[in-house]
């Protein structure tokens, strides 16, 4: 998750040096142009600021990457409201988020990825979804 500065209040500000008051500049001026050079992009689904490697790539948004997180992505694939909630991830559930996404649904990969889970015991520790091991074959299918 990204960083979030934030500001000084007005009593603080009168209390602190100008040397502080132009580093305090300088930190959120250098958060600032993450968020304009797309380094950091507000998820609008959980409201936190994540760094653009928590969102899959999209070319058809101005910021090159769906905007909607990748955990909220998956929350809604798992039907799950709270971090704390069982996991119940669906066919339909998949299709879902995959339609969202613009993606097809290939039901012979949802069959192979349902059996690559099966077999995968999670001796890496690897924790990866249905749906994640389907999209990532998804986005590696020649065009």
């Amino acid at each position: 998750m990204a960083y979030l500065p934030s500001t000084l209040s007005e009593d603080e500000i009168k209390k602190t040096p100008v040397s502080n008051i132009r580093k305090e500049y300088t930190k959120i001026a250098g958060y600032y142009n993450k968020i304009a050079d797309n380094e950091i992009i507000f998820c609008p689904k959980c409201g936190k600021p994540l760094t653009s490697h928590a969102f899959y790539k999209d070319d058809r948004y101005a910021i090159g990457v769906y905007p909607i997180c990748k955990d909220c992505l998956l929350k809604i694939v798992e039907q799950r409201k709270t971090d704390k909630d069982e996991p119940k991830e669906t066919k339909d559930s998949i299709k879902e988020v995959l339609r969202m996404l613009d993606r097809p649904f290939i039901n012979s990969l949802y069959e192979q990825s349902v059996k690559a889970m099966s077999i995968d015991t999670g001796e890496r520790g690897n924790k990866r979804s249905i749906f994640q091991t389907m999209y990532v074959q998804l986005v590696t299918l020649p065009q």
